[in-house]
């Protein structure tokens, strides 16, 4: 790893600093910018910036201090080895280690924050200690592209909870893998950096697709997650993301078989042991098999839907500690 930074700044508050990680591979300038930019509209100080660059063909260091003049905001610059793509989970976990604030929150190069979103996200971390993370909604962005996209493409995905919630391990995890919460953007979410460290932040064998999944179920599994049905970011949709690369149906579904096969293990091997988790994830594998009709066919799909109902009923009739016998033994 290799770092410069700006020269550290005189606190002048008693708030907790907060962490913010930017990992980046040949970003958009422009929207790069909008980016930072959002992060020094907030109304919140002290801030630190913790550009993470993973591999890009050019240097963005100075560009991006033109861009930050604060007194309170604090920046460095990292990038792994030899300057060597190693994918976004490695250039998170990168950040995370050499941020020095109480809370940590992320946000990709495309994306941008709304006004109020680490103000309103500290202060409720700072009201529970016992919170390991905190989410809100994300709203997905087309409207960026006014030339392309229609505003009302826009949308905010339905959370599936009501008010704010504090979950308890592992009711959060379960509830994600069901398909029943909300998965959030890694944009969106802030973590309390002892948690993250506790939990061994992201796992570096997941590059790309599920690494954000893995990362949030590691810490539903080992604290407090709080949910609030509160517009935080907006996610950019565009056709040169990450997501939009790889993340066609068949990768999609391979990513998700080798997501559930990893949190299968860590739980078995070093995580605690919920049964309703693995009962989760044996119906989700369930779910996803079919050897009567091509994958991604509207038989397909129709197989899918029915098989939901059938979990319904069987949920509604049957206790949980029988189910649980059955699919671990699935699993």
């Amino acid at each position: 790893m290799v770092r410069s930074a700006t020269p550290a700044v005189k606190r002048v508050t008693e708030a907790p600093l907060v962490s913010v990680v930017i990992p980046y591979l040949n970003p958009d300038q422009g929207f790069l910018k909008e980016a930072v930019e959002s992060i020094l509209l907030q109304d919140y100080r002290p801030l630190e910036i913790l550009f993470v660059d993973d591999g890009s063909r050019e240097r963005f260091d100075d560009r991006v201090r033109s861009w930050c003049v604060d007194d309170e905001v604090l920046m460095q610059f990292l990038h792994h080895k030899n300057r060597e793509n190693r994918g976004s989970s490695a250039s998170r976990n990168l950040g995370i280690r050499e941020s020095t604030g109480k809370y940590i929150a992320f946000l990709d190069a495309d994306d941008v924050w709304l006004p109020g979103k680490i103000r309103e996200q500290c202060a409720i971390m700072e009201g529970d200690r016992s919170l390991s993370m905190i989410f809100g909604l994300t709203r997905y962005w087309f409207a960026w592209d006014s030339l392309h996209t229609a505003k009302s493409r826009d949308f905010t995905a339905r959370p599936g909870f009501s008010g704010q919630v504090v979950f308890e391990p592992p009711v959060y995890l379960t509830g994600m893998l069901r398909g029943r919460f909300l998965v959030p953007n890694p944009s969106n979410l802030m973590a309390r950096r002892d948690a993250v460290l506790n939990c061994g932040g992201f796992e570096e064998e997941f590059p790309d697709l599920y690494d954000d999944q893995v990362f949030i179920a590691k810490l539903a599994l080992s604290g407090k997650v709080c949910a609030v049905p509160t517009l935080w970011d907006k996610y950019r949709q565009h056709e040169d993301s990450m997501t939009a690369r790889i993340g066609d149906y068949e990768n999609e579904c391979r990513a998700r078989e080798r997501f559930l096969s990893w949190l299968n293990n860590f739980c078995r091997k070093s995580g605690p042991q919920y049964p309703e988790v693995s009962e989760a994830i044996a119906k989700d594998r369930w779910l996803a098999k079919s050897v009567w009709t091509r994958t991604g066919s509207a038989s397909y799909r129709s197989i899918r839907w029915a098989k939901k109902w059938l979990l319904r009923i069987e949920e509604r009739t049957i206790p949980a500690k029988i189910r649980w016998r059955y699919w671990l033994k699935q699993g």
